[in-house]
């Protein structure tokens, strides 16, 4: 249906992205993991044209459950974590990275929020390939946050490699 979210963070610093995870589920799914593919863009803003970058998945493990606190029990919304893996680099800078999944099951995947939301949030989604919009929780109306994970390496700044260099032949010469 072509129905994506997103959100922001920041790298202070620049980075080598591994690997992006998600945390996605099912209606029906239980315990079984039924994501199929990825779709995902890191981008300056929400008005950036979508450009998508399609991802084979792999199972990163069951995390949790979806509930309401009227069913706590309910086990056939397993939350899983979705796994991505890339080779990207970015510089220090505020991004919005987007996704959207697809799984074998008629119903989702589906995006939980973070729990607990104070409004703060800023994620927003996109229905049936419109224009990005922010992300309220039908019940409180507050604006929420999604989960995800950047995994990585962060990538010394230029003049920290040197003085590793400057280290390294410093080294060499005493052993001389």
């Amino acid at each position: 249906v072509n129905n994506a979210v997103a959100d922001n963070f920041t790298a202070s610093s620049s980075w080598n992205i591994t690997q992006l995870t998600f945390y996605m589920y099912q209606t029906g799914a239980n315990s079984t993991f039924t994501f199929t593919g990825l779709n995902y863009q890191i981008c300056s803003s929400n008005s950036d044209a979508v450009s998508w970058t399609s991802a084979s998945v792999s199972n990163g493990g069951l995390v949790a459950y979806r509930v309401t606190n009227t069913t706590l029990t309910d086990r056939t919304r397993a939350i899983f974590a979705i796994n991505v893996s890339v080779n990207l680099n970015i510089g220090p800078g505020n991004y919005i990275l987007r996704w959207q999944a697809s799984g074998s099951l008629a119903s989702g995947p589906w995006q939980p929020p973070v729990v607990p939301t104070n409004g703060g949030g800023n994620a927003t989604q996109s229905l049936a390939g419109g224009a990005f919009n922010p992300l309220v929780d039908t019940g409180s109306s507050l604006n929420m946050e999604l989960p995800f994970t950047i995994s990585g390496t962060e990538v010394p700044a230029p003049g920290a490699l040197a003085l590793v260099g400057v280290g390294a032949i410093v080294t060499t010469r005493r052993r001389r």
